[in-house]
């Protein structure tokens, strides 16, 4: 089988970079999902509402398509981030959950709470629907924040103890981002591995305070940092293709040819820091899963 004849599914894709990046590679067919289609956005993008039961039934049946290769899921971190236990002034956002509450501080109310229920509903489906792909033989990955409350979820580590899961933490910085905002990705498959980058400081980063978004609004600057670094989503494509590669799908030349580079880069870079690939998270699969 071709690359060309399958696909991915990005979910919470935002601007859909990655969608489109996967497009460029070869999974001509790939689908951006969103509640909502982002300004700019890269890609097509079917608006579905994951919270509604209808809306997951159609995202599930795409899921059963044997051409599918590939889902992507990135669950809004803006109620999981750390960041938020940062106050410098009054005005900051303030922190709703902590490591005794990950899925949400008690004394929320109003709209935090609304907030926190909405997220941690998204985050549940988003770990079912993992492990659904996985079962099903499909590769799969998510990313968040290396530090959000999100991979302490009793979701996510009901999944870790049920999927044997591989994790990538890197520097955005090292893959086009303006700063350096440590990213984890989790897979299924160990060559993600392989996007295990420590910033060199071999160049300077943008503030975290404020800064401007397209439109010239103030913003906070971890709002900017949601979108995917194009070279990011290139990394993280091509990974994919060198497994379906092992699969044995057929791939374009210049597919082979930019994995090849790829590597190549991150194995400098990772040689010049003085690093070494992140190990693998521990393979803690039941016995009664076991082959």
């Amino acid at each position: 089988m071709h690359v060309e004849q399958t696909f991915m599914i990005e979910v919470f894709c935002g601007c859909a970079i990655l969608c489109a990046t996967a497009k460029q590679h070869g999974l001509a067919g790939s689908i951006a999902v969103d509640k909502e289609r982002k300004k700019g956005a890269r890609s097509s993008v079917f608006q579905l509402d994951l919270r509604n039961s209808e809306d997951r039934l159609l995202l599930e049946h795409w899921m059963d398509s044997p051409l599918l290769l590939w889902m992507h899921f990135a669950p809004v971190c803006g109620t999981a981030s750390r960041a938020r236990e940062i106050r410098v002034h009054w005005s900051d956002p303030r922190p709703l959950r902590s490591n005794e509450f990950p899925h949400g501080l008690p004394s929320l109310s109003g709209n935090d709470k609304q907030r926190v229920l909405i997220a941690n509903d998204l985050f549940e489906y988003t770990c079912k629907l993992f492990k659904k792909a996985v079962q099903a033989g499909i590769l799969a990955t998510v990313e968040n924040p290396k530090n959000s409350y999100f991979w302490v979820t009793d979701w996510f580590l009901h999944l870790m103890k049920t999927c044997r899961l591989f994790v990538a933490d890197f520097h955005v910085c090292m893959l086009g981002g303006a700063r350096n905002k440590w990213t984890r990705i989790v897979a299924n498959f160990q060559e993600i591995q392989q996007l295990s980058i420590e910033c060199d400081k071999s160049h300077d980063h943008e503030s975290w305070r404020f800064a401007q978004d397209s439109d010239g609004k103030r913003v906070w600057a971890t709002s900017l940092e949601s979108a995917y670094p194009r070279k990011m989503c290139i990394a993280l494509v091509q990974s994919v293709l060198q497994v379906a590669h092992s699969f044995g799908l057929i791939l374009q030349p210049q597919s082979m040819r930019d994995i090849h580079k790829s590597m190549l880069k991150a194995q400098a870079a990772q040689v010049s820091s003085g690093l070494q690939p992140r190990r693998k998270v521990p393979p803690l699969v039941p016995e009664s899963m076991k082959p």
